[in-house]
């Protein structure tokens, strides 16, 4: 709808640029708010951000580049023109989950607890995040005739808004396990878990409004990437909630 938010001659300021940042400024927020009242130096929370950052976009554009090999093996500069857009969430959530994990390790800071906020602070940012699709005009939905379809610039179809339906869906996860952060008192790690299951479910459905190649029983690669993945959050989710109540039992 509007991919440069401000033009002055050769330079322009891309709104897909500008809400990344603003997602990643927002997660930081958080984090300098959530992580203290888990016992953890809030300064901590930029090292986290910064260590994301790289390993959530490199891992981001890193499966996108593979999985559009076709079109980037005849411009490869394209593979680093981030501004036209173009990243894979799950590649960058497993990009951006190992180099803070590699970072957390080596600062011995609490797993379960630098995870829970990750699991509060990346759906936040992914709403954000997705305004910025909406506005670069990628990642859209299948064509419509509901009337909150969208026409982007260059195109006759009415499409489904797939990037706001995500980005709510994400808000609300944000706001379901941030509820239960701070009214209840999960067991360490829970959030985190609680994450993948619940964003698992919510890509599931949403990728089905989008148009992409499907591949096994009709379903895209990212709905074949959301069944391990909520499968994970399952296990994650039993072995805490076995790990707790064992917890509980020896403090009897």
């Amino acid at each position: 709808m509007f991919p440069i938010l401000i033009q002055a001659g050769p330079v322009a300021v891309y709104s897909w640029g500008v809400l990344l940042a603003l997602a990643f400024v927002a997660c930081w927020l958080f984090s300098r708010w959530y992580l203290p009242r888990r016992g953890v130096d809030a300064e901590v929370g930029l090292d986290l951000l910064l260590a994301a950052a790289v390993g959530g976009i490199v891992g981001a554009r890193l499966l996108y580049v593979v999985t559009n090999w076709d079109v980037f093996a005849r411009q490869p500069l394209w593979i680093f023109m981030l501004q036209r857009g173009g990243m894979v969430f799950y590649g960058g959530l497993a990009g951006g989950a190992l180099a803070v994990l590699g970072y957390v390790l080596y600062r011995k800071l609490p797993v379960p607890v630098i995870a829970d906020t990750a699991a509060m602070a990346v759906p936040l940012g992914s709403a954000i995040g997705r305004i910025g699709c909406f506005l670069n005009g990628c990642c859209e939905g299948a064509p419509t005739r509901l009337p909150f379809g969208v026409v982007f610039p260059g195109q006759s179809t009415s499409v489904l808004p797939a990037q706001l339906i995500d980005s709510f869906a994400n808000l609300l996860i944000f706001a379901t396990l941030l509820h239960f952060a701070v009214r209840t008192k999960p067991r360490p790690g829970a959030l985190w878990w609680a994450y993948l299951m619940l964003y698992a479910v919510s890509r599931f459905l949403v990728e089905g409004l989008r148009v992409n190649p499907t591949y096994a029983l009709g379903l895209t690669q990212a709905q074949w990437i959301c069944v391990p993945v909520f499968i994970a959050g399952v296990a994650g989710a039993v072995v805490t909630w076995r790990r707790g109540a064992e917890g509980a039992d020896s403090s009897v």
